[in-house]
C-alpha cells in the first residue's frame, strides 16, 4: 500500500495538470485523476503495467474522451476557472496567460482539443495520439492542425481586446 501511496504522490500532480489542460474544469479534472489511480491500481498490483506514466495518461485521455462523449459536455467558461493550489506557484501574469490559453482551447471541437494537447502538453507523436484517439495518423494532422489554427486565431482576438 506504501509503494501505491508513493506512486501516487510522484504523478497525481502531473496527471491533474494534463486532465485539467484536457477538459478545463477542475472539478472533472480532479474526478479523472482520481478514476485513473483507481483503474489502475489492481493492474499496478499484479506488476502488469511496464509504463506507469504511458498507462496513467492514457487512462486519463480515455475517461476525458469519455467525458466529452457521454455527456455532451461543453467546457466551463474561463471566468470559472481558478488558480490551483496543486500546481507549483505562478506569477499573476502566468495565471492570466494560462486562463486564456484555457479559454482559447474552449474554441476546439474536442478532438481538436485532445490532439493539441497530447501534441504539444505531453509531446506525442501521431502514432501515440491516434492510438488513444482510436484514428489514423493522418486524422490526427488534421485536428493537430486545424485546432493550432484555431487557437492562434483565437489567442489573436484575445490578444486585441485586451489592448
Amino acid at each position: 500500500m506504501d509503494d501505491f501511496a508513493s506512486l501516487y504522490a510522484t504523478h497525481a500532480r502531473w496527471l491533474y495538470r494534463y486532465a485539467l489542460a484536457l477538459v478545463s474544469d477542475p472539478q472533472v479534472a480532479e474526478d479523472i485523476v482520481a478514476e485513473s489511480f483507481t483503474r489502475a491500481y489492481r493492474p499496478l498490483k499484479a506488476g502488469k503495467v511496464v509504463n506507469v506514466r504511458g498507462y496513467l495518461r492514457q487512462t486519463a485521455s480515455n475517461l476525458a474522451a469519455n467525458h466529452f462523449r457521454s455527456r455532451g459536455v461543453r467546457r466551463a467558461f474561463a471566468a470559472r476557472r481558478r488558480a490551483d493550489d496543486r500546481g507549483e506557484l505562478d506569477t499573476a501574469t502566468t495565471h492570466a496567460e494560462r486562463d486564456q490559453m484555457l479559454a482559447a482551447l474552449d474554441v476546439l471541437t474536442d478532438k481538436q482539443r485532445l490532439a493539441v494537447v497530447m501534441r504539444f502538453y505531453e509531446q506525442m507523436d501521431d502514432g501515440a495520439i491516434a492510438d488513444v484517439l482510436g484514428c489514423s495518423e493522418a486524422t490526427v494532422r488534421t485536428h493537430v492542425s486545424r485546432g493550432a489554427d484555431r487557437l492562434r486565431t483565437a489567442l489573436a482576438s484575445t490578444e486585441r481586446m485586451s489592448r
